[in-house]
């Protein structure tokens, strides 16, 4: 039974409640297409993503409750390394960012570039540089810029 049958079996009326639901999908569907246009679209997914709570009847983790919410990143690129080193944590080098973000599909990346990344989610407090310049590596901050766990 779909929820749309659920919900008309509360109805006397099968003709209301279908044009109440159908009022309300219009409704619904226009604010989304507001919150999108918003948004962006290459950022639209990222966010339903990371905004999207538990589903009814699902209970969340206790983990999930006191966790530290996932920061917003503009630049996919930058978003799907920062992604990557939560997923693999760990000590990341200019090498593996690179790996990560071609196996992420992004092509053209040379060294410079990943380490130009790399750079930018120490700046944004998300990482640490630990190491002289020619053997740095990057570990995942457990603090950002503001000092917030």
């Amino acid at each position: 039974m779909s929820a749309r049958d659920d919900i008309a079996a509360h109805f006397t009326s099968g003709a209301l409640a279908d044009e109440l639901l159908d009022a309300y999908r219009e409704e619904v569907l226009e604010t989304a297409a507001h919150w999108l246009e918003a948004v962006g679209e290459m950022t639209a997914p990222y966010l339903i993503r990371t905004c999207d709570g538990p589903r009814r009847g699902e209970k969340a983790t206790a983990a999930a409750a006191t966790a530290t919410p996932t920061p917003f990143l503009e630049d996919a690129r930058l978003r799907t390394l920062h992604d990557a080193m939560r997923t693999q944590p760990g000590q990341w080098r200019t090498s593996h960012a690179r790996r990560a973000l071609r196996d992420a599909g992004f092509k053209g990346l040379g060294r410079n570039t990943a380490s130009q990344f790399l750079r930018a989610l120490v700046e944004k407090g998300l990482a640490t540089a630990h190491g002289p310049e020619d053997g740095r590596f990057y570990t995942l901050s457990t603090t950002g810029k503001d000092g917030r766990a």
